[in-house]
């Protein structure tokens, strides 16, 4: 096979990705791009089978179906979505190094950029930040290959897209993951990053911090008398108040079930107590009705817990001071705001 015939190949490979992914609807992610690969390439036999009867079939390709075929047909066990985005990194760039070396060595130099990036992705264990830092930098590098070959402008024009759709769906899916999908608010390992942060911040600049705990009374009787779906909606309500309640650099996120937390920076105890009791108090005024039907729901109050950020304490003591405060709140008959030493708001 002459370089012509092998880069003219390369390019009909990229051809038939991009138009299998667009007819079919396929969610440009990195193992999707793995799988599609492999299958215009012909050279996984049983995956291509597999596809083919889709195609003959039914013809439609879900994304639980695609991840299916590339955990059947591509890995044997399942790994990580930087994993699966590493991979398909791998193989545009394998690409793209194919096309450099195949348009007669005019751009040489970019040559070398490639291969020193593909090296990395097969060496290193990637993170997610690292890996988006790569990503970046082959799509700069496309660019300026586009800009210095006429002769690869369609080529590299159609493997920058392919990079640059991964490159928004791996930051869609980094959003994703710091989000709780019921409620939208931040997730519980979004919320100790948040909290490290805000630990920094405030031992650098020396100003309050405070947190609040909360937690929906008896929100168990909510779920057995009106449904799971009915308790899914108080939740995401509840939500909604807390966002409502709080401003600036402040943060609320879902700790697990009926649990809530909110830091506040710069912000003292009694600022914090305030805070808790309009939310508080914003949970017992309101009218509780089911979502379509309108019927109530019944009276939801909830409890709360605040406590003050002591300089150099760990983020585990300062969040198990203000869930103490949260059981004194419970302990104490529900429906009310309490601090770490028994104070109250006002």
């Amino acid at each position: 096979m002459s370089p012509k015939d092998s880069y003219d190949q390369a390019n009909e490979y990229l051809r038939l990705l991009l138009s299998y992914i667009g007819r079919n609807r396929i969610p440009v992610t990195p193992a999707n791009y793995a799988v599609w690969y492999e299958y215009v390439a012909g050279s996984n036999h049983p995956l291509k089978t597999a596809i083919d009867e889709i195609l003959t079939s039914s013809g439609q390709f879900s994304a639980d179906i695609n991840d299916e075929l590339f955990e059947k047909y591509i890995v044997e066990k399942k790994i990580l979505a930087g994993e699966k985005a590493t991979l398909a990194l791998q193989q545009i760039l394998g690409l793209v190094s194919k096309c450099i070396s195949e348009s007669g060595g005019k751009i040489s130099e970019y040559g070398a950029t490639f291969e020193a990036m593909a090296d990395k992705l097969q060496k290193e264990n990637l993170d997610e930040d690292l890996l988006q830092i790569i990503i970046e930098s082959v799509l700069d590098t496309t660019q300026k290959l586009l800009s210095r070959s006429a002769e690869l402008d369609n080529n590299l024009q159609k493997t920058n897209q392919a990079i640059s759709l991964l490159r928004d769906r791996l930051a869609n899916e980094k959003i994703k993951a710091t989000i709780d999908p019921l409620t939208g608010l931040a997730n519980r390992r979004q919320f100790d990053k948040l909290l490290t942060k805000a630990l920094d911040d405030t031992n650098q600049t020396g100003l309050d911090l405070s947190l609040l705990m909360l937690d929906i009374d008896h929100f168990k009787k909510v779920n057995d008398n009106h449904g799971h779906v009915v308790g899914d909606q108080v939740l995401s309500l509840c939500s909604s108040i807390i966002e409502k309640n709080i401003k600036g650099r402040d943060s609320a996120a879902r700790y697990g079930g009926e649990e809530f937390v909110v830091i506040l920076q710069d912000t003292p105890l009694n600022g914090a107590l305030s805070v808790g009791e309009q939310i508080r108090s914003y949970f017992e005024t309101r009218k509780w009705l089911k979502k379509g039907s309108g019927k109530t729901i019944g009276k939801i109050t909830i409890s709360i817990g605040a406590s003050l950020y002591r300089k150099g304490e760990s983020a585990k003591s300062f969040i198990q001071r203000a869930d103490k405060a949260l059981y004194m709140s419970k302990n104490n008959g529900r429906n009310q705001v309490t601090g770490e030493n028994g104070q109250k708001p006002g």
